[in-house]
């Protein structure tokens, strides 16, 4: 019969790690040590259980082969059950930090004044700041020009040592 739904975050869950495995399986196909086959099956059994669309895929293209498709679907119909009791476990537990029990609405009991928190009385402490940047080193001065004068003088020595 039908299965009932699973929560929209597993649905999710299960539909994006389908998809990539079935990325995978087709990238497998053209690389070696890959099974991509076998993964492009996993990834479609995975997305047949929150997709109707796929467990028909599902069962047309293992139509040809009854031992394996029997095989697949008794693996997934095992994980569906596997699952759908995690979500269950997992809704129980949501409840039971909400307060929810799941029957007849609980009357509230008298909640008892609790006594103040000394956690919000004591000073916090002073906010750290960061030490002051280093002083940046000054560039070193830059050469004073030299005069036309001076650089002729050069040139006459440099000629004159030549010469």
């Amino acid at each position: 019969g039908p299965h009932p739904p699973f929560p929209v975050w597993l649905r999710a869950g299960l539909m994006v790690c389908a998809v990539l495995l079935v990325i995978v399986g087709v990238a497998g196909l053209f690389l070696p040590g890959l099974q991509g086959i076998v993964t492009i099956l996993a990834g479609v059994a995975l997305l047949s259980l929150v997709s109707d669309a796929a467990d028909r895929f599902l069962r047309w293209s293992l139509k040809p082969w009854p031992k394996l498709l029997g095989k697949v679907e008794e693996l997934r119909d095992r994980s569906r059950d596997w699952l759908a009791e995690r979500a269950e476990r997992i809704a129980h537990r949501k409840a039971a930090r909400r307060g929810e029990t799941g029957g007849a609405p609980a009357e509230a009991a008298p909640a008892a004044a609790a006594p103040p928190s000394t956690a919000l009385l004591t000073p916090l402490p002073a906010p750290l700041s960061a030490p002051p940047p280093a002083p940046v080193p000054a560039p070193p001065p830059a050469a004073a020009p030299r005069s036309a004068r001076s650089r002729g003088r050069s040139r006459r020595r440099r000629s004159a040592a030549a010469g």
